[in-house]
């Protein structure tokens, strides 16, 4: 059994900042599982920064009590290229069952066509935050 991507969003280079992001190519209802972000699982360096590039801080820790990461810089879905914004329309959440864990992208709300798909970064950013939201927490 694998999580299928959604086929209700595509990648879409943006013509005002030349920035890559997510796009609904169709409403999307909320609560839809949007995909997995997936890469390979790596120990999170010593000297961590937090969530950077397309690395994601993974919340269950190795079988030796290390951090651990997700690293999608290589290999990577579609739900790797959700931009931060502090009023994000989807979250992602890890999931699972004993040892075995992921991480997806879930809407929190419905999402309309034409609409970006965006998470939120955490509050930890390595860089300045222009989400342009009222409520910005950065």
């Amino acid at each position: 059994n694998v999580l299928q991507e959604s086929t209700a969003t595509e990648l879409v280079r943006f013509r005002s900042s030349g920035e890559y992001g997510l796009v609904a190519s169709k409403p999307i209802p909320r609560g839809t599982i949007l995909g997995e972000y997936f890469g390979t699982l790596e120990y999170m360096p010593k000297k961590n920064v937090g969530n950077d590039g397309f690395r994601l801080d993974f919340k269950t820790r190795s079988k030796h009590g290390k951090r651990l990461q997700i690293n999608g810089g290589m290999r990577r879905g579609l739900v790797a290229w959700a931009n931060h914004s502090c009023d994000a329309v989807a979250g992602l959440f890890q999931v699972g069952y004993g040892r075995l864990s992921t991480v997806v992208a879930i809407t929190l709300r419905e999402i309309q066509t034409g609409q970006e798909v965006t998470v939120s970064y955490g509050k930890k950013l390595w860089f300045v935050c222009r989400c342009g939201f009222e409520h910005c927490c950065h």
